[in-house]
């Protein structure tokens, strides 16, 4: 890592990774959600 990009490309990546775990979570939430609903219901 050479400091062409001191924190851009951190702050662009951080935000990048909070979405990807974003996209995940909701991912896993609308596939689990029905069976969760179905098992505890």
């Amino acid at each position: 890592m050479s400091d062409d990009y001191p924190t851009t490309f951190e702050d662009l990546r951080a935000a990048a990774f909070a979405l990807v775990v974003c996209l995940v979570f909701l991912t896993f939430l609308m596939l689990f959600g029905p069976i969760v609903g179905l098992i505890t219901g």
